[in-house]
């Protein structure tokens, strides 16, 4: 810093050998610094009134960012970026609600959230004036969505190949759960540097600006598409054909288990992550729901391939999206006139070849292969997964049209609305709260693509529908 004198009042230039820190929060040092570079010399001090005016001033202390030094901030801040050193040791009981607190996230989801903060945290490192995900503010985060992250993620269909804005939103999702983590909370102060800086009016905006520019273009997310009832039964035989001419003991019991999964996800209405992560004790006692269901294995079915008449599973699964911590209301899962389509014959066929190629279902019910492909592995069967086979197998049979694991929710919803079911019943069956969102899924147009004029069919995102 240089003092200058220029008549009555000194000039005050500020001469930085060093990139500027970044001055959110405490200020105090800062004012503490002009007061004493602003000094006047002894022979006019009593004269100088700018020296009058900042040696008045209190050097007050205003509430920063959140402390790196906090134990659970550092374990979150190390967990999520890696960042160094390594953050200090929890005492038993931090260390046990912090694990509890992890838990609330689904490991696909948490790894989401890291992709996104570390590839936030990367670009922060790169700038000139390098920030944090503790110090940055709202400018920064849309600099960075608008300037990188857009360039980087290039949308599949689009024509002008920019993300959708469900996509932008995503990530915009997980930087504000990061800055949550990170003690972040609540609106942004821009004062204090305080709060979550995508909870401002600056990010808030630019995302509702890119989604309503993107309308304006005639842009138009669509859902999944929706399987029809004729596909479905076409992919059901696929499967029973396909686990018929299968020698192979273990390799049957694939065919099998993904056509008790498809056939689960037609008739419960529920999305694939949470079928996927079924146990065993998630099945309950059918009269009253109190206890584990203890009629395993399911009745050997007849010579027509159904199940003997009287035979039910009720399902209370602990844990879903729209019931988290709790066991969600029952299902019951009822015989389907078509042996084929049947989600009962089906998973009796399924435990049954498990059983016969040693890889007796214990604890998860439909299960990933381990690497070799050649046994299971004790795990929850993911979405990608699900998504991996639905698509091979129904390219396999001809019938692929762009169907997702969402499709069967959408689908069966449809032809359950057409089938006379009331809308009050679905909700309840398909545990959807809101009737907006059952009204989006059983939309039998919100699949198809709005394009603007002279772009040519197929550049619309496609986004599932299952906020609820």
């Amino acid at each position: 810093m240089q003092v200058e004198q220029s008549g009555a009042f000194p000039l005050v230039r500020l001469v930085w050998r060093e990139p500027i820190p970044a001055l959110h929060g405490d200020f105090g040092p800062l004012v503490t610094l002009v007061k004493r570079s602003v000094a006047p010399r002894p022979e006019d001090a009593a004269s100088n009134q700018l020296h009058r005016l900042v040696a008045g001033m209190p050097v007050r202390q205003l509430p920063g960012p959140t402390d790196p030094a906090d134990p659970w901030v550092a374990r979150y801040l190390h967990d999520l970026v890696g960042a160094a050193p390594p953050p200090p040791p929890l005492s038993p009981a931090l260390s046990s609600a912090y694990n509890l607190h992890r838990s609330q996230w689904v490991p696909t989801t948490w790894r989401r959230i890291q992709g996104a903060c570390q590839e936030f945290h990367g670009w922060l490192s790169s700038r000139p004036l390098p920030e944090t995900l503790l110090t940055c503010g709202p400018s920064v985060v849309v600099e960075y969505l608008e300037g990188a992250w857009v360039s980087h993620h290039p949308g599949r269909l689009r024509a002008d190949r920019r993300p959708s804005a469900s996509a932008l939103d995503a990530v915009t999702a997980h930087l504000s759960t990061a800055f949550r983590l990170l003690g972040r909370d609540g609106p942004y102060d821009a004062v204090s540097g305080r709060g979550n800086p995508c909870d401002s009016t600056i990010v808030r905006g630019y995302t509702k600006g890119n989604r309503r520019a993107a309308a304006r273009s005639g842009y138009c997310e669509r859902g999944a598409v929706p399987l029809e009832m004729g596909k479905f039964h076409s992919l059901c035989l696929h499967l029973c054909r396909g686990a018929a001419s299968e020698a192979q003991p273990f390799h049957r019991s694939l065919w099998l288990r993904d056509l008790a999964v498809f056939t689960l996800l037609w008739h419960t209405y529920q999305r694939g992550h949470d079928i996927g992560k079924l146990l065993l004790s998630d099945f309950r006692e059918v009269a009253h729901g109190r206890s584990e269901y203890v009629g395993w294995p399911l009745p050997p079915l007849g010579p027509d391939f159904r199940v003997p008449q009287g035979t039910l599973l009720r399902i209370e699964e602990l844990g879903t999206k729209t019931h988290q911590g709790r066991r969600a209301p029952a299902i019951m899962v009822l015989p389907y006139q078509e042996p084929s389509a049947c989600p009962l014959g089906a998973l009796s066929l399924y435990m049954d070849a498990c059983h016969a190629a040693n890889a007796p279902v214990q604890g998860y019910l439909f299960r990933p292969v381990t690497r070799g492909g050649q046994a299971y592995r004790e795990a929850a069967l993911s979405t990608e997964a699900l998504e991996h086979r639905l698509g091979l197998h129904l390219k396999t049979a001809g019938l692929f049209g762009g169907e997702t694991v969402h499709s069967f929710r959408r689908g069966s919803l449809q032809h359950a609305l057409r089938s006379g079911i009331t809308e009050a019943d679905l909700m309840r069956l398909s545990h959807i709260r809101s009737l907006a969102t059952l009204r989006r899924y059983v939309d039998p147009t919100r699949h198809e693509a709005r394009l603007p004029l002279g772009n040519g069919a197929g550049s619309g995102q496609d986004s599932d529908v299952g906020s609820d």
